[in-house]
């Protein structure tokens, strides 16, 4: 279930930057400024489904049966921000050069 739940949040987060991109590429921009333009300003909405997942987690991580499932998403979740935060502009911008 978390790992559904994960998963899910990820590409919501890939999309919401990649789509936003694409947009600016597609106004003349290079890759690497579109990806720039994106970040800037695409880093609220993805930080805030982070953060509202992870406040939502919290009590569930400190007591109950699902404990150690909500630590592994809440770990899973930080990880997956900051990859999507700084791998994934890289490897669009490197995507974007061979075409």
């Amino acid at each position: 279930m978390g790992v559904i739940m994960l998963i899910g949040i990820i590409v919501s987060n890939c999309v919401i930057l990649t789509d936003f991109a694409n947009q600016r590429l597609a106004s003349g921009i290079s890759p690497s400024m579109a990806i720039k333009h994106a970040g800037v300003a695409r880093l609220r909405p993805i930080l805030i489904t982070a953060i509202s997942t992870l406040v939502a987690l919290i009590p569930s991580a400190l007591s109950g049966a699902n404990a150690s499932l909500a630590r592994a998403v809440i770990g899973g979740l930080i990880t997956s921000t900051f990859f999507t935060l700084t791998f994934l502009p890289a490897i669009y911008v490197m995507s974007k050069k061979k075409e």
